[in-house]
């Protein structure tokens, strides 16, 4: 499967994505759900959608971390 380019417009200024495989299919859907594909997004918008993955992915962080202390705890156990 060859790279394949994503547009999103940012202050009438559009800008190409290269992306492939899984990820082209991942990033395609954020951008739908963050961004008005069709038209022009303005910095606000922008910043808005990077304080939201920012914030998943601090979740995210959390989480694993969580899994960590989790899978430390049952291997103690385990010794």
């Amino acid at each position: 499967m060859g790279v394949e380019k994503l547009s999103l417009k940012i202050n009438s200024q559009k800008y190409d994505i290269n992306a492939n495989g899984d990820f082209k299919e991942f990033l395609h859907h954020s951008l739908i759900n963050d961004f008005d594909t069709e038209s022009n997004n303005d910095l606000k918008k922008l910043l808005n959608a990077y304080v939201k993955s920012t914030y998943k992915l601090f979740k995210l962080e959390n989480e694993l971390n969580e899994l960590d202390i989790k899978l430390n705890d049952v291997n103690l156990f385990k010794k």
